[in-house]
Parts: C-alpha cells; structure tokens; sequence
C-alpha cells in the first residue's frame, strides 16, 4: 500500500490523522483530542472509594473524571486484609493451585468484598478497559507490562 500520511496539528485540543491511498481514496481517519486522553494500560495508585457488597467490586479513586470499577476477582491476594489472607491460607482461590474442586475455581466460595478490603485503602491498579458512555473504568491489580520479547507480570494469578 503506497499512499500519504497527512497529520493536522493546527488546533491546541484536536489532532487528525488521515492515510491517503494512491488512488486519492481516504483510506483511514482518526481525531484524538486532548481532553480525552486514553487510559488503557497504564498504571495508577488508586484509593477504595466505596464498597459494594451486591456486585462484590470496588469503586476506586484513581485521579480520572469518574471513579474506577474494580471487581473481587481481580484483587490479588495480597491485598488482602490480614484475617481473610490466614483464613484462606494455602487453600487460595486466587493461586492457581490445582488443589481445589471445579466450584471453588469458579468462584464460589470466594470471601466477600467487604471482608477483603477496607474502604480508603491504597492499591495499586492497571486500567483494562475504557470509559465508554456511562460506564466508568474496569482496574485489576494484576499488572502486566508489555516488552519487545516478552510481558512482566508480577504476581500473576497462576502463582508463576
């Protein structure tokens, strides 16, 4: 594909990016503005806002517009309060151990939220997925970062 590039930078909030193709067809066309900076990926130290036990999630402070959504599956056990991390001991549902049966690994007998984090708690999050209309931000604590030949994931929830 041979074509131009063409980039428009004039205005302070607003860039737009087109591919024309040979033929003078526009083949591709982007605007990113300034204000809406996406957050995809990267990594926040975030504060528990509020807890909500009927969904079993959080509700984080992580410096955006709109709080964070942060569900119970993707806490990592050691943010754990200290009581529930020696309840669940060994035995976690989080650790990838082979040990359980087929409803403990589905997340049945997972603690409740409310037991597992306090509110105004610091934890630290990676965005993985966008504000899209209504619906705030979804967090995970478990981080990854991408490298050119391979991706760091401390304490991945496999326990490797």
């Amino acid at each position: 594909m041979s074509g131009k590039l063409l980039i428009d930078a004039s205005c302070a909030d607003e860039t737009r990016i087109a591919v024309v193709g040979a033929d003078g067809r526009l083949e591709i066309f982007e605007t990113e503005y300034s204000s809406n900076r996406p957050i995809k990926g990267n990594i926040y130290l975030a504060k528990v806002v509020r807890i909500e036990p009927s969904i079993q999630a959080a509700f984080i402070d992580y410096g955006g517009n709109k709080h964070g959504f942060l569900p119970l599956t993707e806490i990592h056990y050691e943010y754990f309060n200290k009581n529930v991390a020696k309840a669940i001991g060994d035995r976690s549902v989080f650790d990838g151990n082979d040990e359980g049966d087929a409803t403990e690994k589905q997340g049945t007998n997972l603690p409740r939220i409310q037991e597992v984090i306090s509110q105004k708690q610091i934890i630290l999050v990676q965005a993985e997925k966008e504000i899209r209309g209504n619906k705030c931000a979804f967090f995970s604590t478990f981080i990854s970062l991408p490298g050119m030949y391979c991706v760091l994931m401390p304490n991945p929830p496999t326990g490797m």
